[in-house]
């Protein structure tokens, strides 16, 4: 297996790779992905140590309990406010984009955890096709869209 930095220090750098955050946003809006499970898996395949299937549902299952409920709530709130040009709610906006990223920090710890004992190295299929796929695109943009989120954080 590869070392590489921690998921959370490895996410920031990824996260700042030219397209990445355009890639991961559009995923995210477009097609309600997890950025945290795609950026998981994304960094799994970096350590040579992809995940299987029942990682990723351990993962899905972990996360739809912090995703939904604590980390969209928090975003819809800030972009709500974003949008609604309200003097004065800078400090807010910037307080509650600190607490979206609390909670994405929270998701990616607990992701990291999820580690990959016992996966043969190239043994685990692609997850992030198969995770994109389960949102409902087609075996054919769910390829496309990996290769994209894959290219976007990788290089």
């Amino acid at each position: 297996m590869r070392e590489t930095a921690g998921l959370w220090d490895w996410a920031l750098q990824a996260y700042d790779r030219k397209g990445a955050k355009a890639a991961l946003l559009a995923a995210q809006d477009m097609h309600r992905a997890d950025v945290c499970v795609i950026l998981w898996l994304v960094w799994r395949e970096a350590r040579d140590a992809p995940a299987n299937a029942g990682e990723l549902e351990s993962a899905k299952s972990l996360t739809a309990r912090i995703q939904s409920p604590v980390t969209a709530e928090i975003r819809a709130v800030r972009r709500t406010l974003k949008t609604a040009d309200i003097a004065g709610s800078d400090l807010m906006i910037e307080r509650l984009q600190g607490a979206e990223l609390a909670a994405e920090r929270l998701e990616l710890d607990a992701l990291e955890a999820i580690d990959g004992a016992g996966v043969s190295p190239g043994k685990g299929g692609d997850m992030l096709r198969a995770y994109l796929g389960a949102l409902g695109l087609s075996p054919d943009a769910a390829k496309s869209l990996a290769d994209i989120l894959r290219a976007a954080l990788t290089s």
